[in-house]
């Protein structure tokens, strides 16, 4: 995009948030003595996950913030759910195991070489078959034993409770 796309839509709250961050990170890239696109990168999927990490060590009560974070996420996924006519468990697979499973295969190419991501797929192909061919058909069953037995207790398999 050219300057003049830039300046044309000035007026508008997420345009200038975002001239304003990207005006931001160019500063830092040059502090920094790299490039925008590194410390891009840097900033969206080192710095700020890393604040996250830090946040267990400094949010009093961290227990009670990641309950309600994600009772929060709980109820966001069941109006998700509501919206499209599906369940908490489907929109939960949908968005949380599919959506980050696609960003990951989106990413892979770009980040590494061909050589590296046919392994990647290779390995994550020769995963999904076992757990095809083994676990698949057999989980209900595995899980009914473990229960019949006592060591698989009912509680715990609720992440809702």
């Amino acid at each position: 995009m050219d300057i003049n796309y830039w300046i044309a839509h000035l007026d508008s709250l997420p345009h200038q948030l975002f001239a304003i961050t990207m005006a931001g990170l160019y500063a830092l890239a040059l502090v920094f003595g790299t490039t925008y696109k590194i410390i891009n990168m840097l900033v969206y999927f080192v710095v700020i996950p890393a604040t996250w990490v830090v946040g267990l060590f400094f949010i009093p009560n961290f227990s009670e913030f990641c309950n309600y974070a994600f009772d929060q996420c709980v109820v966001f996924l069941n109006n998700v759910a509501r919206l499209i006519g599906s369940d908490y468990i489907n929109i939960s697979v949908y968005i949380c195991v599919y959506g980050v499973a696609l960003v990951y295969l989106i990413l892979l190419p770009i980040c590494f070489s061909k050589r590296t991501t046919k392994r990647v797929l290779v390995v994550f192909i020769i995963v999904m078959a076992l757990y095809l061919l083994l676990i698949y058909p057999n989980l209900k069953s595995f899980v009914l034993f473990l229960m019949d037995k006592g060591v698989f207790v009912e509680r715990y398999f609720n992440p809702l409770n």
